[in-house]
C-alpha cells in the first residue's frame, strides 16, 4: 500500500545498509551526507540517468531520512508511476485526479498581472488541504450513491477515499475530539442544541486537519444533547 509513510521499498542482492552510500556511489559523490545531499526530484533524476547510462538496475533502500525530505509534491508523481507499472487502475486514476487538482491550485495562484510571475509547487500543508478536499468529495459522493442504492459506486468512492486518506496524518480518535469539544463548551458556556453555533467554530479551528468535520459535528451534537 502506498501513502505518506508507506513508500514501497525495493530490495535485492547486495543491498547496502546505508542508502546514502549507495546513491553516493552511483552519483560518484564520496560523502553525500557531508555534501548536503537530500532526497529530492533532482537527485532522483540524476540517479535515474546514472543508472540508465550504466545499463543496469540498481535497487536501493529508502531510509526514513529520505522519506522525510521527500515532500508530497515530489512523492505523488512517483507513486503514480508505481501504480501505472503495477497496473493498479484505480490508484492510477485517483493519483492522476489528485495531481490535476494540485496543478490547478498552483496555476490559479500565479499572478497573471505580473509578467515575471512563475508557477510554484504547493507547500506540504497546501497539498494536504487539496487531499482533504478530495477525500471529502469522495465521501459525499458515496453518501449520495448510498441513498440511491448504487452499491458498486459506493464501493468505488470509498476505495478512492481510502487511497487518498493514506497520505493524510492520522486523525484524532472520538475520545480525543470529545475532550476538545468539552473544553469549547466550558469556554463558551454553551448549552443545548442552540449552543452548537458557538462551539463548532472553536473546535473546527483547533482541529483543522486533525479530525473529520462530520465526526466533530456528531460529537458536538451529542454532547449538547441534540440527538
Amino acid at each position: 500500500m502506498f501513502g505518506r509513510n508507506t513508500r514501497p521499498r525495493s530490495a535485492g542482492t547486495g543491498e547496502m545498509a546505508d542508502s546514502y552510500e549507495c546513491v553516493g556511489a552511483i552519483l560518484k559523490i564520496p560523502d553525500p551526507q557531508a555534501a548536503g545531499l537530500v532526497w529530492d526530484a533532482g537527485v532522483r533524476a540524476n540517479l535515474t540517468r546514472a543508472v540508465w547510462r550504466a545499463g543496469k538496475t540498481v535497487l536501493a533502500t529508502y531510509t526514513e531520512d529520505w522519506i522525510e525530505h521527500m515532500g508530497l509534491r515530489e512523492q505523488l508523481p512517483e507513486d503514480l508511476k508505481d501504480a501505472m507499472r503495477a497496473g493498479d487502475a484505480i490508484r492510477r486514476d485517483v493519483l492522476r485526479s489528485l495531481l490535476t487538482a494540485v496543478s490547478n491550485v498552483e496555476i490559479a495562484r500565479v499572478n497573471v498581472k505580473d509578467a515575471s510571475a512563475t508557477r510554484q509547487d504547493l507547500a506540504e500543508a497546501d497539498v494536504l488541504d487539496v487531499i482533504r478536499k478530495q477525500v471529502k468529495q469522495r465521501r459525499e459522493s458515496a453518501d449520495e450513491y448510498r441513498k440511491g442504492g448504487r452499491a458498486e459506486l459506493v464501493a468505488r468512492e470509498e476505495a478512492e477515499a481510502e487511497i487518498l486518506s493514506a497520505y493524510l496524518p492520522a486523525e484524532l480518535s472520538r475520545d480525543e475530539i470529545a475532550v476538545e469539544v468539552r473544553a469549547a463548551i466550558a469556554e463558551t458556556g454553551a448549552s443545548g442544541p442552540a449552543g452548537k453555533a458557538k462551539v463548532m467554530p472553536i473546535v473546527m479551528g483547533k482541529l483543522k486537519g486533525k479530525a473529520d468535520g462530520r465526526v466533530i459535528n456528531e460529537i458536538v451534537t451529542e454532547l449538547l444533547g441534540g440527538r
